[in-house]
């Protein structure tokens, strides 16, 4: 039991620690890093173009950034159902599997724009970002394994049970 509560407790601090990196990006580094990119060449007001290029950019990465704030949201609820149920709950292979599946799509959408904004010479920090990409995708194999096993598990403790 002294286990599951510091599993528990580890769990909700490391959701709690990318949500808290989560906001850091949206708020300090996606308006910096742009704004520098888009307006430290010379000190001259920035154009009406250069401007919408800047917002557009900022809008789409806050944007993207939405979903990943709602799987944290989904993982804070699957650290509360084992903290209640055990590891074995059907609900949490749904939610599992439904965060994978909001990551997938955000991730694939945020390549998406990140080459269509690299293309038109808008965003310097392709490489960052198609590395936080496959970082993503990592993420959503690795949730999808683990939602595998869970299934498993409690396909044999049923199996435990019926004996």
């Amino acid at each position: 039991m002294k286990q599951k509560n510091i599993f528990i407790d580890i769990m909700k601090t490391i959701i709690l620690g990318l949500f808290l990196v989560g906001l850091v990006m949206c708020i300090f580094w996606y308006p910096f890093s742009i704004s520098i990119r888009g307006f430290a060449q010379d000190y001259e007001p920035p154009s009406l173009q250069e401007t919408i290029i800047v917002d557009s950019e900022l809008v789409f990465f806050w944007l993207t950034s939405i979903p990943c704030f709602i799987v944290l949201v989904l993982w804070w609820k699957i650290t509360n159902i084992i903290e209640k149920d055990g590891y074995f709950d059907i609900k949490i292979i749904k939610l599992l599997n439904k965060s994978a599946l909001i990551l997938l799509i955000d991730i694939l959408i945020f390549i998406t724009g990140n080459i269509i904004y690299y293309n038109l010479k808008w965003n310097d920090f392709f490489t960052v970002y198609i590395w936080i990409s496959i970082v993503g995708l990592i993420l959503v194999c690795f949730i999808l394994f683990i939602s595998f096993y869970i299934k498993k598990g409690i396909e044999m403790k049923e199996e435990n049970n019926k004996s």
